[in-house]
């Protein structure tokens, strides 16, 4: 049991890892389904008995996007896709790297 739960966690560390990754080389927004797979790997975290609710993004933060329409005349529509902004997806994943890492060495910051 106690190994299968070190395999979810090793994937939801790569999985953490790959994303940012990817996030980085993405343009100005990140779609929804990104930060389902963030939040999925949060999930086998605290599923491991880590405390990183803080690190997700919150809903109210996962919006479509607007764009103009010139033609018969212009008009203001929103995609049906969701979209969070860049940065904070990237500010998130990194504050959780960082505090990965400070939880598994032997120095803690009080």
């Amino acid at each position: 049991m106690a190994e299968n739960m070190m395999d979810k966690r090793y994937f939801a560390f790569l999985s953490i890892n790959a994303l940012r990754k990817n996030v980085d080389s993405a343009a100005g927004s990140v779609p929804e389904r990104y930060i389902k797979e963030f939040h999925d790997a949060l999930d086998t975290l605290e599923a491991d008995g880590i405390d990183i609710n803080i690190f997700r993004i919150p809903a109210t933060e996962i919006k479509p996007k607007f764009y103009y329409t010139d033609y018969p005349r212009v008009e203001i529509k929103y995609t049906n896709e969701k979209y969070v902004p860049k940065e904070l997806l990237l500010a998130k994943i990194d504050a959780l790297i960082t505090y990965l890492k400070i939880e598994n060495s032997s120095v803690k910051l009080r």
